[in-house]
């Protein structure tokens, strides 16, 4: 079997891409007789950059690497390179796809757009929009990761549930954090007391605001503590660093930007809490990468968090900055619910794995390509 992987909307790496980056080397690992080819443009980040018996990249060029001008690049110069390498399917790990071709397998990962303003444009709301009712039409099956974007789908769009297959995903590896490097980067961040960890990008949905005044009340009873915010900044939404300064909390909400995968690792393992409390998650990828760390988790009661997080988990409501901030004094004052949180969240870990979603993806795919007329 030969499988053509649609790398193309890909230009930095967050969420989306952790999940593209993970699934597609466990399904170049465990099916070894496939063929997988990774189609990529000339501006593709690292991650899709790996090599493997059974793996070829074919690089698409394009004017350039802007959203625009990749999704044209998908409906128009793809079609040549689908012509010439001849997969059995096109699996695409966004709604991002050619509508043209006849054996489309679309990931979508949630319905943020719909139920929050997060497009920074027009065009990206548009296009999306059309894409999720394209994939209703066009694509031979719909995976999504979540029971919960499931539902959203089917509620959403219409989208019968036998068209949809659940993919959870798995744990990313983490990289390795030695003991003299955790002082070190502690310090250079400016850490110095016990700290709540956010790990994400600044959306709306994130509920970044909410946390932050959450921690605001919570300080009122535990000063000693600081809330580090790691991620890439978005100032399209809100500017954090204007709303911290604003809120008199500069000294003690620290928003440190993106950070490598050692100094992520550094950062989990010497939190007091990973500090997760979003409105929507069609995943929600931290709370496993803590729960492998033995960092205790508080999350939403919400979205897809219940599931990922299992019983591994404090639950608060993000609609309720006073239940967030009573959540953390819970969580830092009680030993006992510490030491639980930590050992249901090993527990939990092993639910999910790369392997696993692989194995369940692969299913998707054969099903899908043996009811493909003409294949």
């Amino acid at each position: 079997m030969k499988i053509a992987i649609n790398l193309l909307p890909y230009s930095s790496y967050q969420g989306i891409e952790v999940f593209a980056e993970n699934l597609m080397r466990a399904l170049a690992r465990n099916f070894p007789a496939v063929k997988f080819i990774l189609m990529v443009h000339q501006n593709s980040p690292a991650f899709t950059h790996f090599s493997a018996p059974n793996v070829q990249r074919e690089i698409i060029h394009a004017r350039s690497t802007g959203k625009i001008m990749l999704a044209l690049v998908q409906q128009t110069a793809l079609r040549r390179v689908l012509r010439r390498t001849q997969p059995d399917v096109l699996l695409s790990f966004s709604p991002s796809f050619p509508l043209w071709y006849g054996r489309n397998i679309v990931v979508i990962h949630d319905c943020a757009y719909d139920r929050f303003n997060e497009a920074a444009d027009i065009f990206s709301r548009l296009y999306f929009k059309l894409m999720f009712i394209a994939a209703k039409y066009f694509a031979r099956r719909i995976l999504t990761v979540s029971a919960f974007s499931q539902k959203e789908l089917e509620q959403l769009y219409g989208i019968s549930a036998e068209r949809i297959r659940v993919i959870s995903e798995g744990v990313p590896a983490m990289a390795a954090a030695f003991d003299q490097r955790a002082t070190e980067t502690l310090q250079r961040f400016g850490i110095s007391m016990p700290y709540f960890l956010y790990i994400g990008n600044m959306r709306p949905r994130k509920n970044v605001v909410g946390m932050v005044d959450a921690f605001k009340l919570f300080c009122t009873h535990h000063p000693d503590y600081q809330f580090v915010l790691a991620g890439k900044y978005d100032t399209r939404f809100i500017d954090i660093k204007k709303y911290i300064v604003q809120q008199g909390l500069h000294q003690t909400v620290l928003p440190i930007g993106f950070i490598e995968g050692g100094e992520k690792t550094v950062l989990y393992k010497n939190a007091a809490a990973l500090l997760f409390v979003s409105f929507y998650e069609g995943f929600g990828l931290p709370v496993l990468e803590a729960q492998a760390l033995g960092v205790p988790v508080l999350t939403a009661n919400s979205s897809s968090l219940p599931e990922v997080g299992g019983r591994g988990a404090l639950y608060a409501d993000p609609y309720s900055v006073t239940d967030i901030a009573q959540k953390m004094d819970q969580i830092v004052s009680d030993e006992s619910l510490r030491e639980r949180i930590v050992h249901e969240g090993f527990i939990n870990v092993q639910k999910f794995s790369w392997d696993s979603a692989a194995q369940q993806c692969m299913a998707a795919i054969q099903q899908a390509y043996e009811n493909t007329p003409n294949k």
